[in-house]
């Protein structure tokens, strides 16, 4: 028996289209967190427009609107740390602070095509903290749901999946458990996105964060 707990989807297109990289255009030169250079067609702005950016000795941050109030927003470290090292200096209280302090800028923008696909285990992750008697077919106990003893949790995946194109962004997330019973500013700034990053979608309305993905190897093609 399989159980879909929670679903969530969303399709968001952009406010003003990415275009992807006319024909002969240089490629973008992507560095990936081992160092690996990748060469990829980027998307990008058709012109220059008013982006929100931040730059801290860390980090820097882009913020482009998708449509109302969410946007895509970018993280990318500016030293020759990884991804792991961001999170780090960065945590949620931190990660707001430097939202709030963004600043508005004519720029064109590059950014790496991406998809995700992120897969948990929930099983090892609750055995981790403890919670293993779920999944023992004598110790669980599931009698306020079902009238067999036997019952007990098999499996519990979780699995998150995101994707940036010229069009927009869109993305899902499911979690299922399976039980059963024992069988066996001034001039225009020119931003990239080049080396591994942070990127989510975020409403600035509410602050609410709709996807939250890390890209290390993007996609070589839109």
């Amino acid at each position: 028996m399989s159980l879909i707990l929670s679903r969530f989807a969303f399709a968001v297109p952009w406010r003003d289209a990415l275009v992807e990289a006319p024909e002969g255009s240089p490629p973008l030169t992507f560095t990936a967190d081992d160092g690996d250079i990748l060469s990829l067609d980027a998307l990008g702005t058709p012109s220059t427009e008013l982006l929100h950016r931040a730059v801290t000795e860390d980090l820097l941050l882009v913020r482009r609107p998708l449509v109302d109030t969410l946007d895509v927003v970018w993280i990318q470290p500016t030293g020759a740390d990884g991804v792991a090292e961001l999170l780090d200096v960065l945590d949620g209280e931190a990660l707001e602070d430097l939202l709030a302090d963004t600043e508005p800028v004519e720029a064109t923008l590059e950014v790496p095509p991406a998809s995700t696909d992120t897969p948990i285990d929930l099983k090892a992750v609750w055995s981790d903290l403890g919670a293993t008697d779920v999944f023992h077919e004598q110790k669980a106990d599931f009698s306020a749901f079902v009238s067999d003893p036997a019952f007990h949790l098999k499996d519990a995946q979780h699995v998150h999946a995101v994707q940036l194109d010229a069009e927009g962004v869109m993305g899902w997330a499911s979690t299922s458990i399976t039980g059963g019973l024992p069988v066996g500013s001034g001039l225009a700034e020119h931003l990239r996105i080049d080396r591994s990053h942070l990127w989510g979608v975020r409403d600035r309305a509410t602050g609410v964060w709709w996807s939250v993905s890390w890209v290390d190897r993007p996609t070589t093609t839109p």
